[in-house]
């Protein structure tokens, strides 16, 4: 007998009939199907057994558009640690820029992050972004709205020769288009590079 016929033979003698039982599957295959979507929304880096991995940290932070910031000293990015870079918006667009310089190699962006209002809900659309050296021109890595929560994602970058420019400078960036509103805050726990070999 399967661990999983087992699971059920136990969940089968606290139920008093299929009813029960039936709605008890849904409930946990609901569950699963959350969690599955946690992990794949939430972009968590999987290192093989035989892989090494080094933290790019960032080296300078650069900001237009904030009304006020805090945090601004580059360390409060580089780990997960609760020092955190945030500022409220202003009336006018924002971006922070992060630079991170002898960059060799790297094939992961990482990020902890969250945008939200003070007062219901920002609609207004930030876009985190990688220079690319090729076209000279930022690109898109991800495209986000309202986050309540802190989110945790790596976004996989295949090739990293178009992202590092000849002087071995990378650059990520925050970019807000729309006006700002004061109500708005951008919070910044971590923005690494990753190189996995």
């Amino acid at each position: 007998m399967s661990d999983i016929e087992k699971a059920f033979e136990i969940i089968a003698k606290y139920t008093t009939s299929n009813r029960e039982l039936i709605q008890f599957g849904i409930i946990i295959g609901l569950l699963a199907i959350a969690f599955i979507s946690v992990l794949s929304s939430s972009q968590i880096l999987v290192v093989g057994e035989n892989e090494s991995v080094s933290y790019i940290n960032a080296s300078e932070i650069n900001t237009t558009g904030f009304a006020n910031s805090a945090g601004n000293n580059v360390s409060c990015i580089r780990e997960i640690n609760g020092c955190y870079w945030n500022g409220s918006e202003s009336t006018t667009p924002w971006i922070l820029t992060i630079y991170f310089y002898n960059v060799t190699n790297f094939n992961y962006v990482e990020t902890l992050d969250k945008y939200n209002s003070t007062l219901g809900v920002s609609t207004h659309e930030v876009i985190e972004e990688i220079w690319c050296v090729t076209i000279n021109e930022f690109v898109a890595i991800r495209r986000f709205a309202n986050e309540d929560d802190w989110f945790y994602g790596t976004k996989n970058i295949p090739s990293d020769s178009h992202f590092i420019m000849s002087n071995g400078t990378v650059i990520v960036r925050y970019n807000h288009m729309p006006s700002g509103n004061a109500n708005h805050r951008f919070y910044l726990d971590v923005s690494r590079l990753i190189y996995v070999v």
